[in-house]
């Protein structure tokens, strides 16, 4: 057995497997299949750093804890000794979990807690996160969303709400400003591409 094999075995040894090849085929149940899946290209470094991508998709929907995504992180690169972990690329999950450098115990749980959503509500926080602010707690966004559709259509619809329940007649109907009530609509909401929010 080669002295780079010895080190490997017992790398693999410490990660709790009795082989290299027990802890590869592990590894193989957590890489992403599913070009849907949100998942992060792992590699390292010091692989990087001389010329070599080295690394492969991660599918983060397999990972029970952040505890179990190291570990496999560590399997992944089993031939170095104390691999410094470089995420060079991600998928299909919100850019403020990305960390180039690895992604926080606290980033990983939060992600977790937000890939519990349903797929409409990461739609709705995502678009939130992506597009006003990201700082917001996700169950707050959620709290204070309000439509789906075009902000136009549903300031449009709490006007003709208005004038159904003051009756007003359709001939003065015609004469409202209706530019100049979006205008003011849209300091009373949260807006993005596809949502509408109340303000907090």
């Amino acid at each position: 057995m080669t002295k780079k094999l010895e080190k490997m075995t017992a790398h693999a040894k410490q990660l709790g497997f009795a082989s290299i090849e027990e802890a590869k085929e592990e590894l193989q149940n957590y890489v992403a299949k599913d070009d849907a899946a949100p998942q992060v290209w792992v590699g390292t470094y010091g692989k990087y750093n001389n010329g070599a991508l080295v690394g492969k998709w991660l599918d983060l929907n397999q990972f029970t804890d952040y505890d179990e995504f190291v570990k496999m992180c560590k399997v992944l690169h089993i031939d170095e000794d104390d691999p410094e972990f470089m995420l060079n690329d991600f998928m299909n999950f919100p850019k403020k979990f990305y960390s180039e450098s690895m992604i926080s115990r606290e980033d990983f749980d939060e992600l977790k807690e937000f890939l519990s959503l349903t797929e409409h509500e990461q739609e709705v926080v995502g678009e939130y996160w992506e597009e006003i602010y990201e700082e917001v707690d996700m169950q707050d966004v959620l709290d204070h969303f309000a439509y789906e559709g075009n902000p136009y259509d549903y300031f449009d619809m709490l006007a003709d709400e208005m004038f159904d329940q003051y009756t007003v007649p359709d001939i003065l109907r015609g004469c409202f400003d209706w530019e100049k009530w979006r205008s003011q609509c849209e300091w009373d909401y949260d807006t993005t591409t596809n949502y509408v929010f109340y303000h907090k």
